[in-house]
């Protein structure tokens, strides 16, 4: 169900039979009255990890890096860190790290958003533990595909966005697809609801699930 002031929609797309159908429903932004349309632009969040795992395994397969490398490889801030040394490509892209779902489990502490120099000094003082070993778990974890697009990025000389352009998207024509939105595309970006219909962020705010 929608929020109560109307916020929020989804776009489906179905391929059948040579034929593209498009379903549109709800609002994209309810403050501007503007419907979701065919070229409505939603928030990647996650899928960005759909991305990630793909970048490594087209460098794997080109010989460009290995899945056992260490993560401080590549992140070489980390070689001064402890158990995070431990920690594997592999491991990050198969959420098999032992790293929290985000840095603010571990330091609750924490005001405000993670600067890079915050994220690498948590993840140098990171330490694993009997449900928290690399290798060992299945957990969910934003902080480890983070790292790994950091790791990429490094790994390539190139900021990660870049990088899935250079890579992916631009050889698959998806010219609306980018992290972060470029202001051209901003005007058809959606803009997210929390489920009481409240605004969160603002349309074609990058953001993690």
């Amino acid at each position: 169900m929608l929020p109560p002031n109307g916020g929020g929609g989804v776009a489906v797309a179905i391929r059948s039979s040579g034929r593209t159908l498009f379903f549109n429903y709800g609002q994209a932004n309810a403050a501007r009255r503007l419907p979701v349309g065919t070229d409505s632009i939603f928030n990647l969040a996650s899928v960005s990890k759909l991305f990630a795992a793909t970048l490594l395994a087209q460098a794997v397969e080109q010989g460009e890096l290995r899945l056992d490398d260490p993560v401080a490889d590549y992140v070489t801030e980390l070689q001064e860190g402890g158990d995070i040394r431990r920690v594997t490509l592999l491991q990050l892209a198969t959420h098999t790290s032992g790293l929290p779902r985000i840095p603010q489990s571990y330091e609750p502490w924490h005001r405000g958003k993670y600067t890079l120099p915050d994220f690498i000094r948590f993840l140098k003082s990171w330490k694993a533990d009997k449900n928290h070993e690399p290798g060992k778990q299945d957990q969910y974890s934003n902080t480890g595909f983070i790292v790994l697009q950091l790791a990429l990025g490094r790994r390539f000389k190139i900021p990660f966005t870049a990088l899935m352009e250079r890579r992916l998207t631009q050889r698959l024509a998806m010219n609306a697809t980018a992290l972060p939105p470029p202001p051209a595309l901003l005007s058809r970006a959606v803009q997210g609801y929390d489920s009481d219909g409240k605004p969160v962020g603002s349309p074609g705010e990058a953001e993690h699930a």
